[in-house]
């Protein structure tokens, strides 16, 4: 059981490194993005609910990563299906004619969050896994 805690917690913080990248990728878009085509009207706060999200995003993938990988033989596939399966109906929102506080959408917004979306889906989903593999042989070989 402890060793099972330990492989969880260092998935955990291998997740965490990936979420501090994600969101420096994310807000330095959302900079890029912001200044290159001027949007207008974007809620206060709008760049730290991106780093909270996806600091969210990233503890979540990490528990479903290992309840899949532990209770299910195919939890790798699972895990890549239901997370393209939530990248994909995260992208509806974008394209709704007002935020969620009921105002309007920013002119150039699908622009802004569609890329933001898809750098943590990159990480989040297809990079942890890959490096939590490497890290699980890693770990097998060093073991015997």
């Amino acid at each position: 059981m402890s060793q099972q805690l330990i492989r969880f917690w260092d998935l955990l913080k291998l997740n965490l490194k990936f979420a501090v990248w994600a969101a420096v990728f994310n807000c330095f878009w959302g900079l890029v993005v912001v200044k290159l085509v001027s949007i207008k009207g974007l809620p206060n706060g709008f760049m730290v609910a991106v780093v909270l999200s996806t600091f969210l995003v990233a503890f979540l993938s990490t528990i479903g990563y290992f309840l899949l990988k532990k209770f299910f033989t195919r939890g790798l596939f699972l895990y890549y299906f239901l997370g393209t399966s939530f990248y994909i109906f995260c992208n509806f929102p974008a394209f709704e004619s007002q935020l969620p506080d009921g105002s309007p959408i920013p002119n150039y917004f699908t622009l802004l969050v569609l890329p933001m979306h898809a750098i943590c889906a990159f990480l989040m989903v297809y990079k942890m896994p890959q490096q939590a593999l490497k890290f699980t042989s890693l770990n097998a070989d060093n073991s015997i």
